[in-house]
């Protein structure tokens, strides 16, 4: 579930467990503790439109839909935002896509 600062601007996002555990490096350590018969529930306060693109960047599957996914959402206006999100998330290369794709070329 993603926080927002009004109760009415909540969401819940799901995710597969292994998927979340292999992909997004902030969620092992939570879910490797976990027995596998026991459901998950992660808060975060963070950019929701962040995280959704953090999530659709990690399920492309080739570098050209990736590819697209940082052409379609990141912008100037955006990307630092999306660097912090990454970076808190350990999703280092990510982040630095983010930069040297859209961050570095803007300032």
């Amino acid at each position: 579930m993603i926080k927002r600062p009004k109760a009415e601007d909540n969401e819940t996002i799901y995710l597969d467990r292994k998927w979340a555990k292999e992909q997004i490096p902030h969620f092992t350590s939570v879910i490797q503790n976990v027995a596998p018969t026991e459901g998950i529930e992660i808060t975060l306060t963070c950019n929701l439109e962040a995280f959704k693109f953090a999530v659709a960047y990690l399920e492309g599957k080739t570098d050209q839909a990736k590819a697209d996914v940082i052409d379609e959402r990141v912008t100037a206006t955006n990307c630092l935002s999306f660097m912090v999100t990454c970076e808190f998330l350990q999703l280092r290369h990510l982040a630095l896509h983010v930069m040297t794709k859209r961050f570095m070329p803007s300032f």
